[in-house]
């Protein structure tokens, strides 16, 4: 059975190997950033064009992953997500492309870090705040509120609170600045 990180690393090896861009983003970038935390899947925005597609579906396929290549076309084109299932455990990617001018910025602010022994490419912590302020649920907020503890003396402030002003999200922003 196959563990969380083998899965990140061996998925974020194929995107480098094949200069396939990508960002790690969700649960991932909230442990680099803030505080470990568990999760069942590996969030990630990728650029996938048709070839790209081919050769992710079949590296997938060939590591025990299961994948269609036609739900990642439909999802591609409906601006939504497609799940790929580990086949060795309980573990999941959820991935997406850009759809979004607030994708499109996020992902040109992208980081490379060494993580789980590896390079790969993660979102900013300004941007892993943002992003989890948006989505709203209790947790994200308790994500975005770590995140914001650990990184506050290093936070892109002047980014930061522009992109909360743009997205309406002051009255949650308010709330992590108690700290």
């Amino acid at each position: 059975m196959r563990d969380f990180e083998e899965i990140v690393k061996i998925v974020t090896a194929f995107l480098n190997e094949n200069k396939i861009p990508y960002m790690v983003v969700g649960a991932i970038s909230v442990s680099y950033y803030g505080n470990p935390r568990s999760t069942h899947d590996v969030d990630l925005i990728v650029v996938l064009n048709e070839e790209a597609i081919k050769k992710f579906t079949d590296f997938l396929t060939k590591n025990d992953f299961y994948v269609d290549a036609d739900d990642i076309r439909a999802a591609l084109k409906e601006k939504s997500h497609f799940s790929v299932l580990d086949n060795q455990s309980n573990y999941r990617l959820d991935v997406k492309g850009i759809y979004s001018e607030l994708d499109s910025e996020t992902f040109a602010r992208r980081r490379e870090i060494n993580a789980y022994g590896q390079k790969m490419w993660i979102n900013s912590p300004e941007d892993t705040i943002i992003f989890k302020l948006k989505f709203g649920s209790e947790q994200d907020f308790i994500d975005a509120e770590k995140v914001f503890i650990q990184q506050k003396d290093n936070l892109d402030r002047a980014y930061l609170e522009r992109k909360v002003k743009e997205l309406k999200l002051e009255m949650e922003y308010k709330k992590l600045l108690k700290w």
